[in-house]
């Protein structure tokens, strides 16, 4: 997502050449916006409120699905899992979420916090909050065994609530810094285009070079004076091209 690259707390420290303690006080201060990703998460939004049509210029790191409203008479039994909430907008999310200042302040502190129903806002192009969201994730199940005869199956199901913990916060990069750090998304996406290349220098139409080695050797005998153009690096990157491209070398 240009513009939308996101960066570990660690990572964003470094960015600010600040220490991790001065970079958490400033995130316990609400001084900074914490993002997390969600990924096809229901949510609904306050009675009255909803989020505008999906336009993906306009909201960049985020989309949904809406699902609109749920209308129910006060005498019509709820759903036995709360959801849809009555008379609320309600949706399928997935994408890159703010969080509250006092949700961030709570994971920082107590080391984690539930998922379900946490309050999250989505955030268009601007920065601006278009919506006020509360997302559900329904819990993990677990089974748990037990020695004895108290249960006639031997064990029984445990639910585990969907948590978020530290590693799962996420800041904006700096404008300056996006090509420094390189996302997951961006780097499979360099990966595959270096592994398409490659397969073009094999090709009789392209370099018609016979082996990858050769293409190593032409690499660095031209550009050693080149950032990261050295035998092993390049070694290990056409691996890595391999491993998320496959060989394109081959006839398919």
């Amino acid at each position: 997502m240009d513009g939308w690259d996101f960066v570990d707390l660690a990572t964003k420290a470094k960015e600010l050449s600040i220490s991790d303690g001065t970079l958490r006080a400033r995130l316990l201060s609400g001084d900074l916006l914490c993002f997390t990703h969600v990924t096809k998460c229901r949510a609904h939004a306050d009675e009255g409120e909803w989020l505008p049509a999906y336009d993906p210029e306009r909201f960049p790191m985020v989309e949904w699905i809406d699902h609109g409203s749920a209308f129910r008479g006060d005498r019509d039994a709820d759903p036995r899992d709360g959801w849809p909430p009555n008379r609320t907008p309600c949706y399928h999310i997935f994408g890159w979420v703010a969080l509250a200042p006092d949700i961030t302040a709570t994971i920082l502190t107590r080391g984690s916090t539930p998922v379900d129903y946490a309050p999250v806002g989505v955030l268009d192009c601007d920065s601006k909050l278009a919506c006020r969201l509360v997302i559900h994730v329904d819990p993990r199940r677990e089974w748990v065994t037990v020695n004895g005869g108290e249960y006639a199956e031997g064990g029984y199901w445990r639910d585990i609530p969907a948590t978020l913990k530290p590693n799962d916060l996420y800041l904006r990069a700096a404008a300056d810094s996006t090509s420094k750090t390189l996302s997951p998304r961006k780097e499979q996406s360099y990966l595959g285009i270096i592994a398409a290349m490659r397969a073009l220098l094999r090709d009789k139409d392209g370099g018609a070079f016979p082996s990858e080695a050769k293409i190593i050797d032409q690499l660095v005998d031209r550009y050693k004076t080149v950032d990261g153009v050295s035998k092993r690096k390049l070694e290990d990157v056409f691996a890595d091209a391999t491993r998320t491209a496959g060989d394109l070398t081959r006839p398919k």
